[in-house]
């Protein structure tokens, strides 16, 4: 699956970096843009299909790609061939004892899928070129790096080799910019005490060191793996600089792709908003904000879709305690469950400390806050989510309004049949669970087609010789679905048989039926068959949108559709929850076949996601379809996040104040190509 995710991610291109020979002409166009790091002011991008990294300035007026001494071109940092992935040192500043935000610098690096390779490009613009290139690596799959820190005044390489069916995970120290040349000697030093047989390594993170620690350089490291034998994999601590120090298991419960931490997080009193949706800290009747949240305190994966055969627990994003590794808990105080994308895959997570975003926060004040943490994460259907990456939920919109249904009676053509809600209201009744139930429709067909019956090939015989019965030969796992009582239609190019067959008895893979088949409706004339609904107990066939056939019901009869929580409504919560309990206590008079009982579930539940207008031609942002990589920043006083888009070779900035949730945006847009 991640494999996937990469091919999806190979589809534009845009940066370009600056170097000491003169600049070179480029084709218009960028091509190639899979990943962004951010440096300070710049933003790096990929431009692979030039093997170069681009530079956009933040803070050029008007916002622009640094140009290279040509000013008509971008500045191009030529690299390793084809570059897909980019990292950067991390550092974190240690103000009073705090960890706070991560600085910048002073190196971005540069792989390429496949490749034994790895580009050491100098993030200040006084190089703004690759110093070296590390060559022999053998099969390179993650890396992370770490700046000078503390004692320190090197930065750390780390990344992570496969060799055959194991992996093996390396790091090396590079001296500053200033001395580091093409021709400097570098130890490149495994470690050993990390064992990965049969595994793969997938994502590498830094995370900043305890408050107070960071004279000991204690480096600690995490390490997402996938097993190369089947579908396991962990994730776990470790301290590189202190062998004596046991790894940390985290609790992500599959193996993860993606991973991701925050700076220090916290919104000063004077400028909390509460919202609707927030937990209550009172102080008399003043709302206080929340406490601070530690740099790095907690560690973000995005779930290996593939891991457990796509089931919704194993996609999205989930959080862990980074100290103990405990699966973080959200506002109920329950283990977080994963912030899903729509059944889309991510492409991106990144975290916002104190963003302002623009939100209906309150029902009575729909307009811009300041939030402690924000997760921002990009996925393959178009669309970015906002999550409460501080209480580990997604924004909850709508949260005020539990969740419903509406029913409808409809014929075969889709007209009403004109019956009020009052009497529908006795006809069906419905429960439905906050938390559990989802957008979807059901259908209760009356006297419906049933699945894997439809259509068959006809191969009846005479059930025995002069029995005048008829056996129709059906699969065995379809038998269980027919009741006695129910019709054989036989069908060709011709039309339908006029004498429908009842069916008298069920084999284990046959059907029995005692009417005759009149001479017209020969397997000659008509050479297949469809099984419908009919039997007096049980004449409607249930389906839903969502998972397609689920049973069939008649009066008095209860169908129950199993369901999961897919958010935490409160710290309580029903042990085996159903997404919806339907019965059938009337059914209406007059009723024909392919007559359907139509009810829609409302789950009352709004995440804050957005998407770009595409479809306006006016807004030149037709392209910008598919998202990848995604990193935030604070300009000023603007809170942007900037988004790499394959699909469209260029970078948008994104104004999150200027958002409109749950719609299609073109305004606080701005695309950089």
């Amino acid at each position: 699956m991640r494999h996937v995710i990469v091919f999806l991610a190979l589809a534009a291109g845009l940066l370009s970096g600056c170097s000491d020979t003169e600049a070179v002409p480029q084709p218009v166009g960028l091509g190639g843009t899979y990943d962004l790091a951010l440096m300070g002011r710049y933003v790096f991008v990929t431009s692979s299909d030039r093997n170069e990294l681009r530079v956009l300035d933040l803070e050029a007026s008007p916002r622009d790609f640094v140009r290279a001494p040509n000013p008509l071109e971008p500045l191009a940092v030529p690299v390793l061939p084809r570059p897909s992935s980019l990292t950067r040192d991390v550092r974190y500043k240690d103000e009073g004892g705090q960890v706070n935000e991560d600085t910048a610098g002073p190196y971005v690096y540069a792989r390429s899928f496949g490749s034994d390779e790895i580009s050491v490009v100098a993030g200040d613009p006084a190089y703004f070129k690759e110093l070296k290139r590390l060559e022999g690596l053998g099969f390179v799959t993650a890396f992370a790096a770490r700046g000078p820190e503390g004692n320190r005044a090197t930065s750390v390489l780390y990344y992570a080799v496969q060799n055959g069916p194991d992996a093996t995970l390396y790091r090396v120290s590079l001296p500053g910019p200033d001395t580091l040349t093409q021709d400097t000697a570098l130890t490149f030093e495994p470690l050993p005490a990390v064992t990965m047989q049969g595994e793969t390594v997938t994502a590498l993170l830094v995370l900043p060191p305890p408050p107070g620690q960071g004279a000991l350089d204690p480096q600690p490291l995490v390490i997402a793996t996938r097993s190369t034998t089947g579908a396991g994999g962990r994730t776990f601590r470790l301290e590189v600089n202190n062998p004596q120090a046991t790894p940390v298991n985290y609790q992500f419960g599959v193996p993860v792709r993606l991973l991701a931490t925050h700076p220090r997080a916290e919104v000063p009193e004077p400028e909390w908003v509460q919202c609707a949706f927030d937990p209550e800290r009172k102080s008399g009747e003043a709302f206080l904000p929340p406490e601070p949240v530690p740099a790095g305190q907690n560690v973000f994966g995005v779930l290996e879709e593939g891991s457990c055969g796509g089931q919704p627990e194993c996609s999205g994003v989930v959080a862990v305690d980074a100290s103990t590794g405990a699966r973080a808990t959200d506002a109920t105080g329950l283990p977080m469950l994963p912030i899903q994308t729509g059944g889309a895959l991510p492409t991106g997570l990144t975290l916002a400390a104190g963003a302002e975003v623009r939100i209906d926060c309150r029902g009575d004040f729909n307009g811009v806050v300041k939030r402690p943490l924000v997760g921002i994460v990009p996925a393959s259907n178009g669309e970015i989510t906002l999550f409460d990456a501080l209480n580990m939920r997604q924004f909850d919109l709508n949260h005020q309004v539990e969740a419903g249904y509406a029913f409808s009676l409809i014929d075969s053509a889709g007209r009403d049949k004109d019956f009020t809600v009052e009497e529908l209201r006795t006809h069906l009744s419905a429960q439905v669970l906050y938390g559990v139930t989802r957008d979807n429709t059901y259908r209760l067909v009356f006297q419906g087609l049933l699945p894997g019956l439809v259509e068959l090939p006809r191969t009846d015989r005479e059930c025995a010789p002069g029995s005048g019965s008829t056996c129709f030969a059906v699969a065995t796992s379809a038998v269980q679905n027919v009741d006695v009582g129910d019709v054989i239609v036989l069908q060709g190019a011709a039309g339908s048989c006029e004498a429908e067959l009842v069916v008298s008895e069920k084999r284990e893979s046959e059907l029995v039926t005692q009417t005759p088949i009149p001479a017209q409706c020969s397997s000659t004339e008509l050479p297949n068959f469809s099984v419908r609904a009919a039997s007096a107990a049980r004449p409607f066939v249930v389906s839903s949108d969502r998972a397609g056939f689920l049973g069939r019901v008649g009066e008095g009869i209860p169908l129950s559709v199993p369901g999961s929580y897919f958010f935490h409504p409160g710290p309580v919560l029903q042990p085996d929850p159903q997404e919806l309990v339907l019965t059938l206590n009337l059914i209406a008079r007059g009723l024909t076949r392919g007559d359907q009982y139509v009810l829609n579930t409302l789950s009352n539940y709004q995440p804050f996601v957005f998407g770009v207008d595409t479809a306006t031609v006016t807004s030149g942002l037709a392209a910008y379809r598919l998202p990848g990589s995604v990193v935030y920043t604070q300009v000023g006083d603007a809170h942007y996040a900037y988004v790499a888009y394959p699909s469209a070779d260029g970078i948008l900035q994104v104004a999150l104040e200027a958002i409109q949730d749950n719609a299609a945006n073109s305004t606080g847009l701005v695309k950089f190509e």
